[in-house]
């Protein structure tokens, strides 16, 4: 009950309706990518990496630079006779399941406890720039690949702090996790590549301990993605002129100032500002999952959810 509670919170401005609950900053972009793999799908193009019906018949590559394997299920919503807006609020709603229910699972495994994996869950489902991903922004690969990030973070805890012999079956979460990520952003995928090898370094006594497995991992990862990466590295290497008149921009124009991290409060429009955070899109964590945050370390560590065992602290000292 309680996560069905949580989900309808999450989804409810997809649930009512209403156009201006879901148009967001990037929401004509990736509609049309869902409305092109319906018609690519009605053409008899199978799988879809090109839309021929694009920038007036010229046609368009994104699918080859941009995962859409899951987009797939609003195109398909689309082609049974369900309008597109109906069929992208139907995907944020199942969006929304499969995130709750991956950080639920991911939780528990990690906390031992049923009622912390839902604490742990809601907080993830309801952290504000996740909302503002699927809302404000209408971010589809941002937030699709945050729903895969805490199984990934998972496959690593998993690995590193086993109290037995690691096999291979053990970095399943890992494989899925990653997969997923691939599968929904690259900019996800390259941040999470980095996060991974810093976690790596810090722990590369265990690495070191599971290297043979953590590698046949990567090479599953790599195998299950070929049919993505390898047209995406050919694509990438081309010499391509996607938009003619892009300009030059310094990556710190966008990135956040740490009154926008730690605002408890959310406001504003836009991204970051060279001189100040006045009228910009608030990037916060969000006051709500900050305090719900510091609530559950206080009760996980007043209750001992997560202790570890002789043989678990054994292993982290050792690394």
């Amino acid at each position: 009950m309680l996560a069905a509670l949580i989900i309808i919170l999450a989804s409810y401005p997809a649930l009512i309706g209403n156009a201006q609950a879901y148009i967001g900053h990037d929401y004509e972009y990736h509609i049309r990518r869902i409305a092109t793999i319906a018609n690519e799908l009605r053409y008899g193009k199978f799988p879809v990496m090109y839309q021929s019906d694009a920038s007036n018949g010229f046609g368009y590559i994104s699918h080859l630079l941009y995962g859409n394997i899951i987009l797939y299920f609003p195109a398909i919503l689309h082609l049974l006779g369900l309008p597109l807006t109906s069929s992208y609020n139907i995907f944020i709603i199942l969006v929304n399941i499969i995130t709750y229910v991956i950080a639920w699972y991911c939780s528990l495994k990690i906390f031992k406890e049923a009622k912390y994996a839902h604490f742990g869950a809601g907080l993830y489902l309801l952290a504000a720039y996740r909302l503002t991903n699927v809302y404000i922004r209408s971010a589809v690969g941002e937030y699709l690949a945050m729903a895969f990030l805490p199984l990934a973070f998972y496959g690593i805890y998993k690995i590193i702090y086993a109290d037995y012999s690691v096999r291979f079956r053990d970095t399943f979460p890992l494989i899925l996790g990653v997969t997923g990520i691939i599968e929904c952003h690259i900019l996800s995928t390259e941040m999470a590549a980095l996060f991974i090898s810093v976690i790596f370094v810090l722990h590369w006594k265990a690495v070191k301990r599971h290297f043979a497995i953590l590698f046949k991992a990567l090479l599953c990862v790599l195998g299950l993605n070929a049919f993505f990466l390898v047209p995406f590295i050919e694509t990438y290497q081309a010499d391509l002129m996607v938009n003619a008149t892009a300009t030059s921009a310094n990556i710190s124009g966008f990135g956040v100032y740490l009154p926008q991290l730690f605002n408890l409060f959310l406001s504003g429009i836009n991204w970051a500002q060279w001189d100040s955070t006045r009228d910009t899109m608030s990037l916060s964590i969000g006051g709500p999952l900050i305090i719900g945050a510091i609530l559950f370390l206080i009760v996980c560590i007043g209750k001992g959810a997560g202790t570890f065992s002789k043989d678990e602290k054994k292993s982290i000292g050792e690394q």
